[in-house]
């Protein structure tokens, strides 16, 4: 495998501001950005996060299917240990943000009040809290049970849906959280807020850890294309 080293230092105001902000010169990008990158990065901050709560995880190479040749698929296989409990997520990852669905903009420096009633506003959009599920097939997918890694250990598995956009229900102030669900797997789901949790953290730089995908899509891209003299 050809790569340039799997770590990378993220400028937060940068990130923020590109994907919340939706600046004019951003326009046509995005996309194409978070096919680059999206999930390693989702990935990656999910496991900052833990590790900034003291949860050792590791990201499992496995494909995340139900088994089956044809049918639902999620992105990401985490193995976390918390306090000695062995958690296995089935993770989803959407790297949607202000420029997809139609979303309105927030400043990478909104005050609190303004990004609580966002992130309440956002939760919301995508939750149908009569059913208990999320709105869209979509979104929906992460608590169809797939089939576990072989040769991994766990004792418990769980639904994850690692998503962009800041978001959390009213009164939470975790960008990490969980409601009630109902489905025939799942009594329950875990979310992330990418966006979220990078408001949260009192650094201008970070440094992420093992996005092996995007390193070697970095690699290509430098060994086909230099820069011009003149």
């Amino acid at each position: 495998m050809h790569t340039i080293g799997d770590s990378f230092e993220v400028n937060i105001k940068n990130l923020l501001e590109f994907f919340d902000e939706k600046p004019p010169t951003s326009q046509g990008h995005a996309t194409s950005l978070t096919q680059m990158f999206g999930e390693d990065l989702g990935a990656a901050l999910f496991n900052h996060y833990l590790d900034s709560q003291g949860i050792e995880s590791k990201v499992i190479s496995d494909k995340c299917t139900t088994g089956e040749k044809s049918g639902s698929r999620l992105d990401r296989w985490i193995l976390t240990n918390e306090n000695g409990k062995r958690v296995l997520y089935q993770s989803e990852i959407k790297s949607w943000s202000a420029h997809a669905l139609g979303k309105s903009p927030i400043s990478a420096m909104a005050i609190p009040e303004k990004l609580s009633a966002y992130e309440e506003k956002e939760w919301l959009s995508i939750w149908d809290d009569k059913n208990s599920n999320f709105k869209w097939p979509t979104l929906s997918k992460v608590l169809i049970e797939m089939k576990e890694p072989s040769q991994i250990e766990y004792d418990e598995k769980r639904p994850l849906l690692i998503y962009w956009i800041p978001l959390r229900p009213k009164g939470e102030s975790s960008p990490f959280f969980n409601v009630q669900a109902k489905s025939n797997a799942y009594n329950r789901v875990w979310v992330f807020s990418m966006s979220s949790y990078l408001r949260s953290i009192n650094k201008d730089k970070i440094v992420l850890r093992n996005m092996p995908n995007f390193a070697e899509r970095l690699f290509w891209i430098n060994n086909i294309f230099k820069p011009a003299e003149g």
